[in-house]
């Protein structure tokens, strides 16, 4: 699949706020204030997988996806690095390096409405009560990129709280589900 046009599109700094081509394929490119004017730093592989993951959600959930752009201010990959997400993040998405916040989201939400604190579950599945989990109380901040279905769907959570490598917790919210997860 080949996005030559849509690359042209996106990247360039006067033309950063909607596309829509022949296909149907629909995205923006969101930019926070601070992230304005900083350029295309990531590599193009990252944002024409991204594109073509955008495609496979669009036909499989039969609905518009957007963009967002995430500037690295931590050494993790390296400051200024820019990588590219489908949003909104939908259960069964999984995991491409950013999606963590939105797939807690739904766990805490999850979670709350059994009756149960999500920062206790986690801080329990991390074997330590000082385990730091003062980011959970944050998680709102991610509802805009979320969907939140009425009924979530506790196997897809389990699932893509595996795929962020937090099977402590996965294993122990199966048990709390009394669902069989591995």
């Amino acid at each position: 699949m080949s996005y030559p046009h849509m690359i042209e599109k996106v990247i360039r700094p006067n033309n950063k706020k909607y596309y829509e081509d022949e296909s149907e394929i629909w995205f923006r490119v969101k930019d926070t204030e601070e992230e304005k004017g900083i350029g295309f730093t990531g590599s193009d592989d990252n944002f024409i997988t991204t594109l073509e993951r955008l495609e496979r959600f669009r036909l499989k959930y039969n609905r518009k996806f957007w963009i967002k752009k995430i500037v690295w201010k931590t050494p993790l990959y390296s400051i200024g690095y820019v990588q590219w997400s489908p949003r909104p993040f939908m259960q069964g998405m999984g995991c491409d390096g950013t999606t963590d916040g939105c797939i807690h989201l739904l766990g805490k939400i999850y979670c709350e409405k059994l009756g149960h604190d999500y920062i206790d579950l986690y801080r329990a599945a991390h074997s330590s009560p000082d385990c730091d989990a003062s980011w959970i109380k944050d998680l709102e901040r991610f509802s805009k990129e979320t969907v939140i279905p009425k009924t979530i769907d506790p196997r897809l959570l389990l699932e893509d709280l595996y795929q962020i490598n937090n099977r402590s917790l996965c294993e122990l919210l199966s048990k709390l589900f009394d669902i069989e997860y591995s």
